[in-house]
C-alpha cells in the first residue's frame, strides 16, 4: 500500500475542489482541443426506479460543452438501481453496446467471474486525472483477485465511522449544560444530557429506529471494505478482526438503549418503525429532541433549515478514514464496449471537470437545479423538475446542498482534515467474501431477526443478547472472521 503522506498533504486541494474554488482538475474547459474522430459513448445512469425525463437534454448540454475537448458524444441509458446488476448481465450477455457501467451494491467479482468487464490497466493512460488522484493516495481502483483493475470507485468526501448524537442548542442552554458543537464526549456525557432534556421536556424521546440501526455512530469500527457481518477492526492501530457484536463497545450501547427504553426515552414501537413513521428531529422537532447521527455538515444544515433551530452535534467516537468498498458505487467498462478509449476519456472528465460531474449528477442548471452563490459552492434542487441519479465520478467536485454558509464550509474542512489524517490499518484493503457467501447470508438473517430490537432497547438483554450471539456463532460468524483475518494478514505482509 502506498503511504498516505501524499493524501494528507493534498487534502486541502481536494476540499477546495469540493467547494467550487479553482484548481487544476476543476477548471471547466481544461484540456487540449481534440482534432480526432468524435466517437459515441453510451453511459448507464442509475435511478431510484423512476426514469428521468431530462436525460436527452442533459446529454445535449454535455455534448455542447464537450465539443472538441475529448472526442466524445455521450448518450445515456438509464436503469433502476434495484435491478441494474441483472439488467447489465442481460445486456452484456446479449452483446448490446454499452460503454460505461455505473455499478452499485455488486462486487467486481460478480462481473469478472462471467468475463463481462474489461481490465482497465492499459486504458488508464487515457485517464490522467484518475491516475493522478490514485497517485495522491486515493484508493479509487477496485482491486480484484487476479491483480487487474476492473472498476474506478466513486470518489466520495471522506468516509467516516463513529460520530454521535444531535441535540437542539436551546435544550443544552436551558439545561445549563456547556457543550460545543463537534465536541468529543463520552456515553456518560450523552446519558447526562438526555436525562436533563427529559426532565425539561417530559414528552421528549430519542430518535432511534429499527429500520436503521445506529450503534455504528458510537463505535470506531472499520469493517475493512465489507459489512460488519464479517468482522471489524477497532480504532486506528488494531489489526485484529473481531466480532462487532461481541465488543464491549457494542454491549455498552445496547445496555444504554435498554435503559432509555425502560425510562420512556425510546418509543415502544421503535423496533418496527423508521424515521418518517416514528418521528424525527425534522418532522417532530418539539418531541424528538435528540438523535444518533453522523457528523455531516450537509445533514446538520438541512435540520437547521427545516426547523429554524440550531443543532449541536456531539461525537462519541473519533473519526477515522476507513477501508473503502467496491460494492457502493464504481464504474467499469464492459466487454461489449465499442470505444473503450473514448469511454475512458469521458470517465476521466467525471473525475476532473465540475460541469461534467455536476451535470451528470444534478441535471441542467436553471432547469433541474440552481447554484445559490456566484462561486457555485452550494445549490438547491428544483422540486418541480426533479432529477435524481446515483452519484458517480468525483463527488468532491460537487457543491453542497442548500444555502452557502461560511461556518458550514469551515466545519467540513475540520471534519475532512481529521478523517484524512487518521487512517485505520485497513485503509486500502478490501475483503473478498466469495468463500463465505453462504455463512454471510445466514448471519444476515440472524441480524434481521435480532438487531432492530437490541439496538432500540426493545429486547431484554439478559435473555435475548446471549441467544443472539449463540445464533451468530451457530451460523458461522467465527469462520467468516477467520477468513477475513487471513486475507487481511496476507495483505498487511505485502504492504
Amino acid at each position: 500500500m502506498k503511504k498516505m503522506t501524499a493524501l494528507f498533504t493534498t487534502a486541502a486541494m481536494s476540499l477546495t475542489a469540493l467547494f467550487g474554488c479553482a484548481n487544476a482538475f476543476a477548471e471547466e474547459g481544461a484540456g487540449d482541443v481534440w482534432t480526432g474522430e468524435i466517437e459515441p459513448v453510451v453511459v448507464t445512469l442509475l435511478n431510484a426506479g423512476t426514469d428521468n425525463p431530462y436525460l436527452d437534454q442533459v446529454a445535449e448540454k454535455l455534448n455542447e460543452y464537450l465539443g472538441d475537448k475529448i472526442g466524445v458524444e455521450v448518450s445515456f441509458r438509464q436503469v433502476s438501481i434495484f435491478n441494474a446488476a441483472s439488467q447489465y448481465t442481460m445486456w452484456i450477455g446479449g452483446g448490446e453496446t454499452v460503454d460505461l457501467l455505473t455499478i452499485a451494491y455488486a462486487p467486481v467479482s460478480a462481473f469478472t467471474g462471467m468475463n463481462m468487464l474489461e481490465p482497465l490497466d492499459d486504458l488508464l493512460q487515457y485517464a490522467p486525472h484518475i491516475q493522478e488522484l490514485a497517485e495522491e493516495g486515493y484508493a479509487i481502483y477496485c482491486p480484484s483477485a487476479d491483480g487487474h483493475i476492473y472498476g474506478i470507485r466513486t470518489l466520495n468526501p471522506p468516509v467516516s465511522n463513529g460520530d454521535g448524537m444531535y441535540f437542539w442548542k436551546e435544550d443544552l442552554e436551558e439545561a445549563g449544560l456547556e457543550y460545543e458543537d463537534n465536541q468529543l464526549v463520552t456515553l456518560e456525557d450523552i446519558e447526562l444530557i438526555v436525562s436533563k432534556v427529559k426532565e425539561l421536556h417530559p414528552d421528549a424521546y430519542v430518535g432511534v429506529y429499527g429500520s436503521a440501526p445506529r450503534s455504528g455512530f458510537t463505535i470506531e469500527a472499520d469493517p475493512l471494505g465489507a459489512n460488519i457481518t464479517s468482522g471489524v477492526i477497532l480504532g486506528t492501530e488494531s489489526t485484529e478482526v473481531v466480532n462487532y457484536f461481541e465488543t464491549e463497545e457494542y454491549q455498552d450501547y445496547i445496555k444504554l438503549l435498554r435503559k432509555w427504553y425502560e425510562e420512556g426515552l425510546v418509543k415502544k414501537d421503535a423496533a418496527t418503525t423508521d424515521a418518517l413513521e416514528g418521528g424525527s428531529m425534522t418532522n417532530d422537532p418539539e418531541n424528538c429532541r435528540m438523535m444518533w447521527n453522523e457528523y455531516n455538515t450537509g445533514i446538520i444544515a438541512s435540520y437547521e433549515e427545516a426547523t429554524g433551530k440550531e443543532v449541536v452535534a456531539l461525537r462519541t467516537a473519533k473519526r477515522n478514514q476507513n477501508a473503502l468498498t467496491d460494492t457502493d458505487c464504481y464504474t467499469g467498462i464492459p466487454v461489449t464496449c465499442e470505444h473503450p478509449e473514448a469511454a475512458m476519456r469521458f470517465l476521466d472528465m467525471m473525475y476532473s471537470d465540475m460541469f461534467v460531474e455536476n451535470t451528470c449528477y444534478f441535471g441542467i442548471e436553471g432547469v433541474n437545479f440552481d447554484y445559490t452563490d456566484e462561486t457555485k459552492t452550494a445549490y438547491v434542487a428544483n422540486p418541480d423538475n426533479g432529477f435524481w441519479a446515483l452519484g458517480s465520478g468525483n463527488r468532491m467536485l460537487e457543491p453542497m446542498q442548500g444555502v452557502y454558509k461560511e461556518d458550514t464550509v469551515q466545519k467540513y474542512d475540520q471534519f475532512a482534515e481529521e478523517i484524512n489524517s487518521s487512517p485505520t490499518k485497513g485503509y486500502g484493503f478490501l475483503y473478498d467474501p466469495a468463500n463465505m457467501t453462504n455463512q454471510i447470508t445466514a448471519i444476515d438473517a440472524v441480524l434481521q431477526e435480532y438487531r432492530a430490537a437490541l439496538e432500540t432497547g426493545s429486547a431484554d438483554i439478559d435473555t435475548v443478547y446471549p441467544e443472539f450471539i449463540k445464533k451468530l456463532k451457530a451460523n458461522g460468524i467465527d469462520d467468516v472472521i477467520a477468513d477475513k483475518q487471513a486475507q487481511f494478514d496476507a495483505w498487511l505482509a505485502e504492504n
